[in-house]
């Protein structure tokens, strides 16, 4: 069902194409400018994560597609100092991965390297 009969039907009002064609831009402009403001704060959480949990590890690879451009970030590694040593201590050597594809404006997909201790 497409969104014009959608609030014909539920909300009882008709609403041109012309007139959700502009919310819907209005949405997504929105949510682009929601989306540079959170990864504009990559950085600081990532310094917060290294000061706060101390020997974690964080990796974030940008990149410029024109040299004058501000960076386009691409990905984050994180690794915290307590999952990491308590995982060299305890664990068995067996690594579960896992993964979803994101979809909507960011694209791209979130992987996670699980490992399992002998208590579970």
């Amino acid at each position: 069902m497409d969104l014009q009969a959608h609030i014909e039907s539920k909300l009882k009002l008709f609403v041109s194409t012309n007139i959700i064609r502009r919310a819907k831009l209005t949405v997504l402009a929105g949510l682009q400018d929601a989306f540079t403001i959170e990864f504009s704060k990559v950085r600081n959480y990532a310094t917060e994560c290294l000061n706060q949990n101390l020997g974690s590890t964080v990796v974030i690879k940008t990149e410029r597609t024109v040299p004058d451009s501000p960076p386009y970030f691409q990905r984050i590694y994180f690794c915290f100092g307590a999952i990491k040593e308590d995982f060299k201590s305890r664990c068995r050597k067996i690594i579960g991965l896992d993964g979803c594809f994101l979809k909507g404006i960011v694209k791209g997909e979130i992987l996670t390297a699980v490992g399992r201790d002998a208590n579970n």
